[in-house]
């Protein structure tokens, strides 16, 4: 019987490395990011509930209140990209979905945040272009390429 837990374990263990390995080093530094802030955004609310303010800034959009709607927002959004980072992290089985529904969230957050800058700017002549976006285009054609590979471990 010890056997057979043995063999579990290594058969856990294997399948363990090998979803790991199918995440590029450049997403894990992002993973280990987000687990960060998204552990922080924990402690932010909770501050922020206490009276303290935090200056929160995720894909153009910016809130200098965390209970303010905006500061919500980016609150539950970090929140998310915790989430994400931890099931890909922790190789759980729905972490590819819970990865592109993110990169897709973040793109469209992002082209929002593109497109209602130049269009309410004074001038209407500067456009903003978002950083974020050469990461998050990568991210979801990444994840979408090893979606198959994922789901067969």
């Amino acid at each position: 019987m010890n056997e057979n837990l043995l063999d579990d374990l290594s058969s856990e263990m294997q399948r363990t490395i090998r979803r790991r390995s199918l995440i590029p080093i450049w997403i894990k530094i992002f993973i280990w990011i987000f687990l960060v802030m998204g552990a922080l955004t924990i402690s932010v609310i909770i501050l922020g509930i206490a009276g303290f303010n935090f200056e929160l800034d995720l894909y153009g959009y910016g809130a200098n209140e965390v209970l303010s709607p905006t500061g919500i927002l980016l609150s539950l959004l970090f929140l998310y990209k915790g989430f994400v980072s931890y099931s890909l992290w922790f190789e759980k089985d729905w972490a590819i979905t819970v990865g592109l529904i993110d990169a897709i969230i973040g793109i469209i957050i992002c082209v929002m945040s593109m497109i209602g800058i130049s269009l309410t700017s004074v001038y209407r002549t500067s456009f903003t272009f978002r950083l974020e976006i050469i990461f998050l285009i990568p991210y979801l054609i990444k994840l979408s390429s090893i979606k198959g590979k994922w789901l067969a471990n």
